[in-house]
Order: structure tokens, then C-alpha cells, then sequence
């Protein structure tokens, strides 16, 4: 996971920013998680948020229940636009 991080902090832009996206599959809807959900999910936001840390690199993280590939599209969505 370390040289993951490494390789994407070298890849943004100067004025970008590293979004670690984890899509957990299977679990309730977010809408009324139970405590498991919850502590899985937060488990997994925790072991997540260590690399960018041990890295020194700023890292958004986001861990959400559903469908990978439409999660990653609603997060990019949720982000400000690019400045140039």
C-alpha cells in the first residue's frame, strides 16, 4: 500500500489532492447501517488512513458501502472542480 500512495503523491498535480476510495461490498444499506457495518467500515477507514500518514502524504479517505465502480464515479462528482 505504501508504494501505491508513493506513486500517486508523485502523479498530482501541484494544486491536486489523493482521494483513497474503498468500496466494502454486501453489507446493509448506508442508510440504516448496523454495528457490525459500522465497525467495519471504520475499521477499514483506520487501517486505510495509515499509509498516506506514514507517507507524510495528505490523503482524503472514504469508505462507503456499495458498488465500486459507482462509488468511485459519486465521489469524483462530489469533489470541487479543478482550477486551473
Amino acid at each position: 500500500m505504501l508504494h501505491l500512495v508513493e506513486t500517486a503523491h508523485a502523479q498530482i498535480a501541484p494544486n491536486g489532492s489523493l482521494h483513497v476510495v474503498h468500496a466494502v461490498e454486501g453489507l446493509p444499506s448506508s442508510a440504516s447501517p448496523n454495528d457490525w457495518a459500522v465497525e467495519v467500515m471504520g475499521a477499514s477507514e483506520t487501517r486505510l488512513s495509515e499509509a498516506p500518514r506514514s507517507t507524510e502524504t495528505p490523503a482524503s479517505i472514504h469508505v462507503r458501502a456499495g458498488n465500486p465502480s459507482q462509488l468511485i464515479v459519486a465521489i469524483a462528482k462530489e469533489m470541487p472542480p479543478i482550477s486551473p
